[in-house]
């Protein structure tokens, strides 16, 4: 729990109106939404490869439109981009190239602030 706080509050510093990305919906990502929730996030959007880890996120909050699962066509920076969706923060609990890639080209398309930094766990 405080792994998931830390990265949420203190790292990626999310706040009322802010709009992020979560990738990796196990134990600290789905903490993490429940936080985001918490501290006012207007938009959370989450990918997993699980669609059981993904049904969890739907129930804790997450509007259906904003969960991807990576075995699936629909992918989170495709959307962003089409839809124009600024994103404040991403926060990468599965640290693998494809999500670390992946929460870059969706950050880097639309950002609010120059200053929107990239959250990865250590492997």
């Amino acid at each position: 729990m405080l792994t998931a706080y830390h990265a949420v509050k203190t790292e990626a510093r999310v706040g009322p109106g802010m709009t992020i990305i979560i990738y990796g919906l196990g134990g600290l990502g789905l903490n993490a939404v429940q936080i985001a929730l918490h501290l006012g996030a207007e938009r959370v959007l989450v990918v997993d490869k699980k669609r059981t880890a993904i049904d969890q996120a739907i129930k804790l909050g997450v509007a259906e439109k904003d969960v991807f699962c990576l075995d699936e066509d629909k992918k989170v920076e495709e959307v962003v981009k089409a839809e124009g969706i600024y994103v404040d923060a991403t926060i990468d609990f599965v640290s693998t190239g494809e999500t670390f890639l992946s929460a870059q080209q969706a950050g880097m398309l639309h950002t609010r602030k120059p200053s929107c930094r990239w959250h990865a766990r250590k492997s």
